[in-house]
């Protein structure tokens, strides 16, 4: 038997199988220990490389279900459950889900038409009226638990928005546990396009003052808030800006919001990362301005990212004071890494600061006055604002809209004395 027809050793499948361990972490990880030097010497991370290569041996030869063990599989869920760790935005994009993100990003993509928080899991915000989750009976306080056959309490906000978002045409099948029935639902809710107004339920009081609700930062937002405020019959002598259970969008929405009511220059807010990346401003815009009357904005627990830009800018600039309860606290920057695969790595590289430099990630806006009410109560208030079938007595009052007009009456009567 010549030396290249003789079986290989028990030593050499080892050293075989452990190299071919750190090659693939090597690779997968993108930590390139055998190319750069400085990784070399890094003692620490060569023991941390060697017990990972070790467990993944232990799992490849010891693990009850074979087909569970493949190495891509277990790499990918290694990666994910690292970068998870980092915090709940940070994760691991496999091809397929990145191929979608991109086309999402890219093309026509259609919703359901509801608004949803991951402030205790995924809950229901705010099924919107004409879209196809209202029409599926779909109701404030539901709690998703699966989207198709993903257990929901494993998904981030964003995995669970990608997951529910598809083709206009197809569907998604949504399984909801409903607290106030105590039953679980399961329902097929067709994709469509969804157009939802961001600016909505405008009210003008009698004494001029104007309360607006911004459900999410579009494209359009400052369009829709400039025409509610010019169409009122009467001057605007406050404001009141409820972002209550606004999830955020895009931040060039809240930065043109903002810009409405500050001077052309204005710092809104910046973002900063790790020493070597470069400070990034958002400063006001030029264009429509309302600089003279008083604001007062509305926040609350599920109030996050462009909404706590909003009415964080503001308070620091001295333009609002704000009602409600603590934020959310979302105030951080993604950004995308993709991979030679076809997969991407989505990992936060920068956190949002106030002009003041207050951090919002982790901490949320505080209100100068502060109002809490229970999360009965909210979701009940919720539903009387999308005009439910509510009897009179069965109503309950808005303290947190009651607060925000007292105070936004005591700034208009201040600014009518300095006058």
């Amino acid at each position: 038997m010549s030396e290249s027809d003789s079986p290989p050793c028990k030593y050499s499948r080892t050293v075989t199988g452990l190299v071919g361990a750190f090659v693939a972490v090597n690779l997968l990880f993108g930590l390139f220990v055998f190319a750069d030097p400085r990784v070399e010497q890094d003692a620490e991370g060569y023991r941390a490389m060697r017990q990972f290569a070790s467990v993944l041996k232990i799992i490849r030869k010891n693990y009850v279900d074979e087909s569970k063990l493949e190495y891509e599989t277990l790499m990918q869920a290694a990666m994910d459950g690292m970068l998870r760790s980092l915090d709940t935005y940070s994760n691991f994009v496999p091809v397929q889900d990145y191929q979608k993100l991109q086309e999402e990003t890219d093309g026509e993509f259609g919703g359901i038409g509801i608004i949803v928080s991951a402030t205790a899991g995924l809950v229901v915000l705010e099924p919107v009226p004409g879209t196809p989750g209202a029409a599926a009976g779909i109701l404030p306080g539901d709690r998703i638990t699966k989207v198709n056959d993903h257990d929901a309490s494993e998904m981030s906000l964003e995995d669970a928005v990608m997951h529910i978002k598809g083709p206009p045409g197809t569907s998604v099948r949504l399984t909801l546990y409903r607290a106030s029935s105590d039953e679980t639902l399961v329902k097929d809710v067709a994709r469509a396009v969804i157009e939802i107004p961001s600016v909505r339920d405008s009210h003008q009081h009698s004494d001029g003052i104007l309360s607006v609700r911004i459900t999410l930062f579009s494209e359009r937002t400052a369009a829709e808030l400039i025409k509610a405020i010019d169409e009122q019959p009467t001057p605007v002598s406050g404001l009141i800006l409820d972002v209550r259970n606004n999830p955020g969008g895009l931040l060039g929405s809240a930065v043109s919001v903002c810009s409405l009511f500050l001077p052309t220059d204005e710092l809104i807010v910046f973002t900063e990362g790790r020493p070597r990346t470069p400070r990034e401003d958002h400063l006001a815009e030029g264009g429509r301005k309302y600089l003279n009357f008083p604001i007062v904005v509305i926040v609350n627990e599920n109030s996050a990212s462009a909404a706590e830009i909003l009415a964080g800018c503001l308070r620091d600039h001295d333009r609002a004071r704000l009602v409600g309860e603590t934020s959310y606290g979302k105030g951080s920057v993604q950004t995308v890494f993709q991979q030679q695969d076809g997969s991407a790595v989505r990992l936060t590289t920068a956190k949002y600061y106030t002009p003041s430099k207050r951090v919002i990630q982790g901490h949320g806006i505080e209100p100068d006055f502060i109002v809490d009410i229970s999360e009965e109560d909210s979701v009940q208030v919720h539903e009387q604002r999308l005009n439910r079938a509510i009897s009179a007595d069965e109503k309950i009052a808005d303290l947190q809209l009651i607060k925000a007009l007292e105070v936004t009456r005591q700034r208009v009567a201040a600014n009518t004395e300095s006058e």
